[in-house]
């Protein structure tokens, strides 16, 4: 029988996976002509919550560039007020600031991925689980397009399409 475990329960390559997956993310994603800026501009990635990637996310991403710009990563507890970044990973935050984080990228060019259950349905762009010990993904295809995002088929061929959840109104 297939087993579904939480994230942060695979072993110490989960992370490593998911750094190589968010590279290949960014690699194979489309971003609307003036959202990543001018040329001389980095691709920025904000890790918010608790960075469980130890040196596997700065180590994928070193000295590599991606759509002719170099990468810079930022981490950060809180979720901020603004945000600029082009990828945001949400580790290991409580509900209360998923929301927060939804909503402070919603409709924005920001490709917006956690490794919580269900996150992308509630509006994410992608989300991480593991089955049977393997990192697999769901990609919002809703959120995607709402943003002006374009995931090339390579990606999204691997990926287990969701759509966004409505919450029920009483």
């Amino acid at each position: 029988m297939p087993t579904v475990r939480e994230p942060g329960e695979g072993g110490p390559d989960e992370y490593k996976v998911k750094a190589a997956f968010l590279y290949n993310f960014i690699r194979f994603t489309k971003w609307p002509d003036d959202a990543l800026g001018d040329k001389e501009d980095p691709i920025r990635i904000l890790v918010v919550g608790e960075d469980r990637f130890g040196d596997h996310l700065t180590s994928t991403f070193k000295d590599k560039v991606l759509h002719e710009r170099k990468v810079v990563i930022q981490f950060t507890k809180e979720v901020p007020k603004t945000i600029e970044a082009h990828l945001v990973f949400a580790s290991a935050i409580s509900s209360k600031d998923e929301e927060k984080l939804i909503e402070r990228c919603s409709a924005k060019p920001i490709l917006l991925i956690g490794d919580h259950t269900g996150f992308a349905a509630r509006g994410a762009c992608a989300n991480f689980y593991l089955h049977d010990d393997k990192v697999r993904f769901q990609v919002n295809t809703d959120e995607l397009k709402r943003r002006g995002l374009t995931m090339s088929a390579q990606i999204l061929k691997l990926a287990e399409i969701v759509k966004t959840k409505k919450e029920e109104q009483e």
